[in-house]
């Protein structure tokens, strides 16, 4: 059986060398460096005061208690072309056709629920380790609605 989209995309993520320039880690235990934790590759092709900055505003957003902190815009311009497939980041966009701006403007909750966003950008659905709302309210089975009497 062929791999989904998502499936090939975390098998090439588990291929790529993720670290830290030192090799020390970045936030778990009593030796962490709060360095940016990038792509071999990535990490290669920033100079040290690039890496220096990026892992300034890692550890200030981390001290200020944001787990995901934006690199600086030029440094991400610069690093994007290593994450994800070799050709760089995939867009998650859905084309955004007639009919679907017209449910769209119609009944937005519903094209919330297709993928779309503001823009036509879908969102990414199921990703790491959430859970869909359904599933957690009907504790991931289909469920029958209790019949009032």
């Amino acid at each position: 059986m062929a791999l989904s989209k998502s499936q090939k995309s975390l098998k090439s993520w588990t291929k790529e060398d993720w670290g830290t320039k030192s090799g020390k880690p970045s936030t778990q235990g009593k030796k962490a460096t709060g360095e940016r934790y990038l792509p071999k590759k990535a990490r290669d092709a920033l100079s040290d005061s690039e890496y220096a900055a990026t892992s300034r505003a890692k550890r200030k957003g981390t001290k200020a208690g944001k787990q995901f902190v934006k690199q600086p815009k030029k440094i991400a311009e610069k690093t994007s072309k290593f994450r994800a497939n070799e050709g760089g980041i995939t867009p998650m966009k859905k084309p955004m056709n007639e009919g679907m701006k017209a449910l769209k403007k119609e009944a937005p909750v519903v094209a919330k629920r297709m993928g779309y966003k503001k823009g036509g950008v879908a969102k990414q659905a199921n990703c790491g380790a959430s859970v869909p709302p359904a599933k957690k309210m009907y504790g991931g089975g289909m469920m029958m609605k209790k019949s009032k009497k």
